[in-house]
C-alpha cells in the first residue's frame, strides 16, 4: 500500500512543528572556505521545514534553498514553510 502524502500533508506538517533543525554542517564548512553560490538541496522536501530552517540559518549568505517533492500538497506547504526556496 502506498501512502498518498497529498491526503495527509497538513497532518504530516503539523506533526513536525516545533522540531529544531540544525544548520547544515557542509554548508557551514563551505562558507568558511569562502565558497559562494551554494544550495541547500532537499530531495523529498515534504512540507519544507528543514529547507526553511536552512534559509533562516544562512540568511544573508550566498545560499539558495532548493526543494523537490513528488506531491503537490507537500510542495504547497513548502511554499509556506520555506519562502524564497526554489521548488
Amino acid at each position: 500500500m502506498r501512502t498518498d502524502y497529498d491526503k495527509i500533508a497538513e497532518q504530516y506538517d503539523e506533526d513536525r512543528k516545533g522540531r529544531e533543525y540544525r544548520a547544515s554542517g557542509e554548508i557551514t564548512a563551505w562558507l568558511a572556505e569562502g565558497r559562494t553560490d551554494l544550495a541547500a538541496l532537499d530531495i523529498g522536501c515534504g512540507p519544507g521545514r528543514w529547507l526553511g530552517a536552512q534559509l533562516v540559518h544562512f540568511a544573508g549568505k550566498p545560499v539558495r534553498g532548493v526543494g523537490v517533492d513528488p506531491f503537490a500538497g507537500m510542495l504547497a506547504l513548502a511554499r509556506r514553510n520555506a519562502p524564497g526556496a526554489e521548488l
